[in-house]
């Protein structure tokens, strides 16, 4: 793969991953409007529900691409990766055009969920289906030429628990949060009366994000001592703004408690359906506990190590 390409696809993963929040922040806000709504129109909404699972597996498709380990990977990725795209995106466009031809959008832009839908949705769509024939016309032609990558060094189970089970889970909740964060400057109360409390969670929801991207590159294509140091410094200056922010917003919530009920009900959607403060915890656990996992981990594996072996 030419280092172009990587870039291309490094970039289009970063620009994809607030837009994939706010698709998954308009989907659920849309549900759970619906869902309260004594005259729900769920029908309505499965184009914005698809397009946000659309995105969400275009985004990993994207970041599964960029690090391929093995040729076998790379060669599943993109057939198995594109032929998903090509589904997925045909759905999108089928269905809009149903939905467009039976009556049930008023307009092109009948923004019953987002400023533009349903043209986002077919914009999606198509996006999806050209990504997606891009990457089989990649497999056909270059997957002779593909070669292995040295070895992962984490053993099997480690990266199966890791790389396809809590990594997914951490990247949708901080994409969904990154989508709030950027919703935010929409939504945000004007009103500035709770401004001191709000904002501490606002900057909690852009911290996973940022320390995802930073992670993506600056750590970890890191090798030896280098990558150790980025670690050890990187998660210890997360976790300390982490605790800050949390600090910040518990105290500030219990001094004034109506913060959150009156500033930040577009941010949680969710807990004010349920009338559980999901959101808030789910801030707290996303910025203390994925910076100090990482840490820990790799201080008790370089622990381990013999005192003689050179990191370099």
């Amino acid at each position: 793969m030419k280092k172009r390409v990587p870039l291309l696809l490094g970039a289009l993963e970063a620009l994809l991953f607030p837009v994939v929040g706010i698709a998954l922040y308009d989907a659920l806000t849309a549900f759970v409007v619906e869902a309260a709504s004594t005259s729900p129109e769920f029908p309505r909404i499965v184009p914005l529900l698809l397009m946000g699972v659309t995105l969400a597996v275009l985004w990993f498709v994207l970041h599964a691409i960029r690090r391929p380990r093995t040729a076998t990977s790379r060669k599943v990725t993109h057939l198995l990766g594109g032929s998903v795209l090509l589904v997925l995106g045909a759905a999108n466009v089928i269905l809009d055009m149903v939905y467009a031809f039976s009556g049930m959008f008023s307009s092109l832009l009948a923004s019953k969920a987002t400023w533009l839908y349903p043209i986002d949705t077919l914009v999606v769509g198509f996006f999806a289906d050209f990504l997606g024939a891009f990457l089989i016309f990649r497999f056909v032609r270059k997957s002779k030429g593909w070669r292995d990558l040295p070895p992962h060094p984490w053993g099997m189970a480690k990266r199966i628990a890791v790389g396809y089970v809590l990594f997914p889970l951490y990247a949708m909740v901080a994409m969904f949060f990154a989508g709030t964060f950027v919703m935010s400057l929409v939504y945000f109360d004007r009103d500035f009366s709770h401004f001191g409390v709000t904002l501490a969670f606002y900057l909690l929801m852009a911290l996973p994000g940022v320390s995802m991207l930073l992670y993506e590159h600056l750590v970890r294509d890191a090798e030896g001592m280098k990558r150790f140091s980025r670690i050890v410094r990187g998660c210890s200056a997360f976790l300390l703004v982490g605790v800050a922010l949390c600090l910040w917003g518990y105290f500030g919530s219990l001094q004034d408690r109506y913060a959150i009920s009156d500033s930040l009900v577009m941010a949680f959607p969710l807990d004010f359906l349920i009338s559980k403060a999901i959101g808030p915890m789910l801030l707290f656990v996303l910025a203390l506990v994925p910076p100090l996992c990482p840490l820990l981990s790799f201080l008790f594996e370089k622990k381990k190590e013999a005192p003689g072996v050179n990191r370099d």
